[in-house]
């Protein structure tokens, strides 16, 4: 995890440690993962019982304003913590993806269908239409920007709802696979693994820092997003206080981004090959060096939270043995 450390008023993050971590997301105020057995572990603030998910296995999960939403083994739902505004009151059915925002969730079912429930903004005066009434259609991906809906229907439309007039401005059309969006603007991952932006202003370079593809995720909150290759590298650009556009470099396996920061699954790899390049050299030991005395989270070799001198041993035996 990377960004701030500290939750506003609330306290430090308490990132757990571990390697049997298969997908995370991450929120303003907590974040939560799935285990390689299907459980869940949460993090963070724990205002509205936000850290004590429920028991079982699952195969999604999805943080928003002092709550949870899951999807188990089986596709149905369940939600924990803060329950105003029946956020956490899940609709029935199966589903196959989430979306969580400021209190409100998306959902997609099975059949694909999408549905909508928790706080309606609207008709706050920059809520242009309720988010709890998401166009009909047969959609395959979705995405929840916390003012503003936004999905993809099946012959590769785009759709959104909420927020104010101008988010939809200039929409691409073309093949798509994913959907991400932030405050005003979105994000659309093309066939080829090209990212297409459009919405209303450029906030933070949101727009125009687009980095080139191909990628295979991407994710977005607030004014920072973050995007993930093939090879497991992923880029983040927009709002970079403090630190938020700025990841520790390594291969991942799933990514996240919130307002204050992001948080991967790291790929088991070389601990050696810092470059993360698929090769062994003196670069390495400059890389790992540079990492160790600017205080960034790639030189923790050990995994124990803290750089020290134990790091160092970790490195120079990684590399030894060629890993």
């Amino acid at each position: 995890m990377w960004g701030a450390d500290w939750i506003p008023g609330w306290g430090p993050w308490n990132t757990p440690l571990g390697t049997d971590f298969v997908s995370v997301t991450r929120g303003n105020t907590h974040g939560a993962a799935i285990r390689g057995d299907g459980s869940i572990i949460a993090w963070g603030a724990n205002s509205s019982n936000m850290l004590q998910p429920p028991a079982g296995v699952f195969k999604r999960v999805g943080v928003g304003a002092h709550f949870g939403i899951a999807i188990r083994d089986d596709g149905t739902l369940v939600g924990w913590g803060n329950s105003s505004y029946n956020k956490t009151n899940v609709p029935p059915g199966t589903f196959t993806d989430i979306a969580c925002g400021y209190g409100w969730t998306i959902g997609l079912r099975d059949d694909g269908e999408i549905l909508a429930w928790g706080k309606d903004w609207y008709p706050e005066p920059f809520i242009w239409g309720s988010l709890l009434a998401p166009p009909p259609g047969t959609y395959k991906a979705i995405a929840n920007a916390g003012y503003h809906g936004l999905a993809l229907r099946e012959d590769n439309t785009l759709v959104g709802w909420g927020w104010f007039k101008g988010f939809m401005n200039d929409t691409p059309t073309g093949e798509f696979t994913a959907v991400a969006a932030c405050i005003g603007i979105n994000f659309a991952l093309r066939t080829d693994g090209t990212i297409a932006a459009w919405g209303s202003g450029d906030a933070s370079g949101l727009k125009s820092k687009v980095p080139p593809g191909p990628f295979v995720e991407i994710r977005a909150h607030d004014y920072t997003a973050i995007a993930r290759r093939a090879d497991g590298t992923i880029e983040v650009w927009g709002k970079n206080v403090p630190g938020w556009s700025t990841p520790p470099k390594g291969m991942f396996t799933s990514v996240d981004i919130s307002g204050y920061g992001g948080v991967a699954v790291g790929q088991t790899a070389c601990a050696a090959d810092c470059e993360a390049n698929g090769t062994l050299n003196i670069d390495d030991f400059i890389c790992f060096q540079t990492y160790f005395v600017t205080g960034e989270t790639a030189a923790d070799c050990d995994g124990d939270g803290m750089l020290l001198i134990d790091d160092f041993i970790c490195f120079q035996t990684a590399f030894v043995l060629g890993c």
